[in-house]
């Protein structure tokens, strides 16, 4: 049995076309960790992915799940980040050698080797020894990426574990987008507006109300795509909010089909490298002085 385990809608999006991809009907792990991740795993439409699914209140109880299941061949996780995870991976391996444990792209944190930060941190990962790179760890056979040509640029003493997923990610987007939305709980139509231009500022793990102040004062339509982790929302009414649980990648291809350009206030959000369009425009936060 093959198990996929999710904490972000943009990992299910991955594991979805990586399992179609590679033909699998395996298991959705899903931890509640985003906004509306209950309701998501009770959707019947990811019958069409997936064989089952299992919904965990934390991670901790998902690899607890995944040590005591039975018949389990292979694991694919979004990350092999942390001492934690490194201990669940060598209690898997104990109880069974032949478990096969895989990382798959999430973002462009699988294209970095600065993760660890701080001197004494870097030792004690050299000594345990653990990688700074996502897919680094001993404990993981395969890292599956979207684009090899880039990670293995970047990540040369890994380039032996990569495998390309091999998909257009933009296009599956396109084609399942209506599954999508019905599964992470909507889209609000917008009413075609009289200003072809829009806003659209995507948060960290909290929103920057300076930022919001600024933006909002712009005669353009502005909308807030709340980071999935932000399960409650305490936003002025007369703002547009976009549902928290839909993946950028998702809104971005419908404010595209609703307005000339996009302008896109983030601080390094991955959507912007799976969706690529000349008429969307990208602003740091952390470069601009607001």
């Amino acid at each position: 049995m093959d198990y996929f385990l999710v904490t972000k809608p943009l990992q299910f999006m991955v594991c979805s076309a990586l399992s179609e991809r590679l033909n699998l009907r395996g298991m959705l792990l899903v931890v509640d960790s985003f906004y509306g991740a209950k309701e998501f795993s009770e959707k019947s439409e990811l019958l069409k992915y997936f064989s089952d699914v299992v919904f965990f209140s934390t991670i901790q109880k998902a690899f607890v799940f995944l040590i005591k299941s039975k018949g389990i061949s292979r694991v694919y996780i979004d990350s092999d980040y942390g001492v934690q995870k490194n201990v669940m991976f060598l209690i898997i391996k104990l109880l069974n050698r032949k478990v096969q444990i895989n990382v798959y792209e999430e973002g462009n944190g699988i294209y970095r080797n600065d993760l660890v930060q701080g001197r004494l941190k870097k030792m004690a990962y050299h000594f345990l020894p653990l990688s700074a790179s996502l897919g680094g760890s001993p404990f993981i056979e395969y890292i599956y990426v979207i684009d090899k040509n880039k990670y293995t640029s970047l990540r040369p003493e890994l380039s032996a574990k990569a495998i390309d997923i091999d998909i257009d990610f933009a296009n599956w987007i396109n084609g399942n987008i209506e599954k999508l939305i019905s599964l992470f709980g909507g889209w609000k139509e917008i009413k075609s507006p009289l200003v072809r231009e829009c806003i659209l500022y995507v948060t960290n793990w909290e929103i920057d109300t300076t930022v919001v102040d600024h933006l909002s004062n712009q005669e353009r339509c502005f909308f807030i795509k709340p980071h999935p982790h932000i399960k409650e929302l305490d936003i002025n009414e007369s703002i547009n909010v976009i549902n928290p649980g839909l993946p950028v990648e998702v809104v971005l291809i419908k404010l595209l089909d609703i307005f000339d350009t996009v302008d896109v206030y983030h601080s390094g959000t991955s959507a912007l490298d799976y969706v690529d369009n000349s008429r969307i425009n990208s602003f740091d936060i952390r470069k601009l002085s607001m």
